[in-house]
């Protein structure tokens, strides 16, 4: 479901760049608030999954850590890059999400049930990038 949350994520940032036409502008904000709020459940259900009450604080602490963080660097950035144009903010938002859907698409996969070390052995072959970035490792 976070493939299809990515896409249109991803697709309406690269849209609203584009277009110009009022109804093709809310069109494509429409799409992107769809793959928005597909996003928030699923990573906020990922969180409660993989935690238990002696870690929940701290998985939720990380997720809203990196939302503020988000929230401090990206104005930055765009008003860097409105100075050459508004298509380049949404163009560069576009690349973000397709960035994270090629990550997830990387390296989804679920942790070990049982600790054998075949199962470990298979699970640690995976990129050390993933293990940073994946909340559901």
């Amino acid at each position: 479901m976070l493939i299809v949350a990515f896409s249109l994520l991803s697709s309406g940032y690269y849209l609203s760049g584009q277009m110009s036409a009022y109804g093709a502008v809310f069109l494509s904000l429409l799409v992107m608030a769809t793959g928005a709020g597909l996003f928030k459940p699923i990573i906020s259900g990922t969180i409660a999954r993989t935690t238990d009450e002696t870690n929940s604080g701290f998985g939720f602490g990380i997720y809203y850590w990196m939302i503020n963080l988000g929230a401090f660097l990206a104005p930055l950035v765009v008003s860097y890059l409105k100075g050459f144009s508004w298509s380049y903010v949404f163009s560069a938002s576009a690349l973000y999400c397709a960035l994270m859907l090629l990550r997830h698409c990387s390296c989804t996969g679920t942790r070990p049930s049982r600790r054998t070390r075949r199962d470990w052995a298979r699970y640690s072959a995976r990129p050390r990038w993933c293990w940073a970035t994946h909340v559901s490792c």
